[in-house]
């Protein structure tokens, strides 16, 4: 199944088996092909994502940390956009409360 819009980068999936005996979802999320990263601001991060915030400023202070992530929007946002994506796959995944704390620690 390909997918595709003007505007936006094509995205697809195989193997789709259709038939009309069994339904198949699929979900594809297109990106615009001039797309640039949206990062929510600081002063919301630690309300819209506290385990992020906790990660980023974890044994720093709160201005070396907001730097730091400053720094990276705007030379490297591939990568905070890859942490986001790792810390918010993560938070999804039902650890058992024991295995959540020990790899939070680490």
């Amino acid at each position: 199944m390909i997918v595709f819009r003007d505007g936006y980068d094509q995205a697809g999936f195989m193997p789709v088996k259709c038939s009309p005996d069994a339904p198949q979802t699929v979900d594809i999320m297109l990106l615009k092909k001039d797309g640039s990263y949206n990062f929510v601001p600081w002063d919301n991060l630690q309300s819209w994502n506290a385990k992020a915030f906790g990660l980023l400023t974890s044994g720093i202070d709160q201005a070396t940390a907001r730097s730091r992530c400053d720094d990276l929007k705007e030379q490297r946002p591939a990568v905070l956009a890859c942490f986001f994506n790792i810390v918010t796959a993560v938070a999804a995944i039902p650890f058992r409360r024991e295995q959540h704390s020990t790899i939070s620690k680490k």
